[in-house]
């Protein structure tokens, strides 16, 4: 990872962080206010994300980023409403912030690696619903901490994976 993608995934953990915390806080009083203040700490943090990891277009991919990941858990909402299922709406924040930070975090990946990023998102929100049951404070505190530094690791192993095949190939 270089120096800009860890500066892009530290900057942009640290608004989605105290966005989701300060909306989670206030969702005792007021709902409404609570789901803004969680949107647009996400929408900040895709775009924080896109700029410092060094997009080319930031509009664009700040647009798609923050697009996705929106879409992503007004899905999740309206599944976990629709279903009765409180499990997509615990998964929300942390699988928006996951498929927006594909999107945004640059270089962006080929096929085969956006799979594995979103395949990542997908396990680290599972494992999130996990947690919600056996603690809700843990999860709220640890929920914007992953899903970012989550798409770094995916990547990180997906470049060492290639790196084996390609080892193994050659011989």
């Amino acid at each position: 990872m270089t120096p800009h993608r860890a500066l892009a995934i530290g900057a942009a953990t640290l608004i989605w962080a105290i966005s989701l915390w300060f909306g989670f806080l206030s969702l005792s009083g007021d709902r409404t206010i609570a789901l803004v203040i969680i949107a647009l700490g996400l929408v900040f943090s895709l775009y924080a994300l896109a700029a410092l990891s060094g997009a080319d277009d930031l509009a664009s991919t700040g647009f798609r980023a923050s697009l996705s990941g929106l879409g992503t858990a007004i899905a999740l909402l309206i599944a976990s409403q629709v279903t009765g299922v409180d499990s997509f709406a615990i998964a929300a924040p942390v699988a928006a912030a996951g498929v927006g930070g594909s999107t945004a975090l640059q270089p962006e990946p080929d096929s085969i690696g956006g799979g594995v990023r979103i395949g990542t998102t997908v396990a680290i929100s599972l494992a999130f619903v996990w947690l919600f049951g056996i603690d809700r404070t843990v999860y709220g505190l640890m929920a914007p901490l992953v899903s970012l530094p989550g798409l770094a690791v995916a990547d990180r192993v997906l470049v060492r994976v290639r790196g084996v095949v390609a080892e193994s190939a050659s011989d």
